[in-house]
């Protein structure tokens, strides 16, 4: 990749494996605004749970970013997926629906604030197409202490959850980086300059009937680099009113 050294080497890993992952010192963070990055390139089947970067302590907390609960049925890849606010189900069970591609290299990445998680996977496909897309939930988050216990990049600390692949550049800020500081990260090591925006969710609600005065709010998901900024239009007969403009979601 044009953005890496060029002596740069990764780690290996295989899920079969015994002691197939690399342990971690305690990194005492006790924050709720964090950030896990990761560039990754799976060779097989990464079944629900599996670990990329996950710390586990001694009084059955957890936290970290690994794989979700639904798996590919073509591919045998689970979601992306993550764990936070002392092993909570509504984290491990998010579906976020991203799917990181086999034999090739991605950008996964998690961001974590008081207020949401998100989950982005980044990539370039064989046909040479660049995939930009997150996840995002809403959901209170409270700081996770990553320390004691175990933290292992590649592996979560229970039998049969190592990472099945090539994982490198793995990173863990004390801070919720942007969207654009992911994007950027991204953009340095695969030496892509943009990608067009798209809309990736439906807008919704539709077909909603309400009053005049009456606030409506309504949500639609884009993604590209740089990061694209929306705008909400309304009216009839050929004319339209600008009512908002916002990035990310809307």
């Amino acid at each position: 990749s044009p953005g890496f050294e060029s002596a740069n080497t990764c780690v290996a890993l295989l899920n079969a494996q015994a002691d197939s992952w690399l342990d971690v010192p305690s990194l005492n963070l006790n924050t709720n605004t964090v950030t896990i990055t990761a560039w990754i390139n799976p060779s097989g089947a990464e079944g629900a749970g599996w670990g990329l970067f996950m710390w586990r302590g001694t009084n059955g907390d957890a936290a970290g970013l690994g794989f979700g609960t639904t798996v590919n049925t073509n591919t045998g890849v689970a979601e992306l997926g993550y764990t936070w606010d002392n092993n909570s189900p509504s984290t491990y069970n998010f579906h976020s629906g991203l799917y990181a591609p086999l034999g090739q290299w991605s950008l996964v990445a998690l961001t974590i604030t008081p207020t949401n998680s998100t989950l982005y996977l980044y990539y370039t496909d064989g046909s040479s197409v660049t995939n930009v897309s997150k996840a995002v939930q809403t959901i209170a988050n409270s700081p996770e202490a990553f320390s004691g216990g175990t933290i292992r990049i590649g592996s979560d600390n229970y039998s049969g959850r190592n990472f099945n692949g090539s994982m490198d550049e793995v990173a863990i800020f004390n801070q919720s980086l942007s969207e654009s500081q992911i994007q950027n990260l991204f953009q340095v090591g695969s030496g892509i300059t943009g990608v067009a925006p798209v809309i990736t969710s439906d807008i919704s609600p539709t077909n909603v009937n309400t009053f005049a005065g009456l606030t409506l709010t309504m949500t639609a998901n884009g993604d590209g680099m740089p990061v694209p900024g929306f705008q909400w239009q309304a009216g009839s007969g050929g004319v339209f009113t600008n009512l908002a403009n916002g990035s990310g979601v809307s």
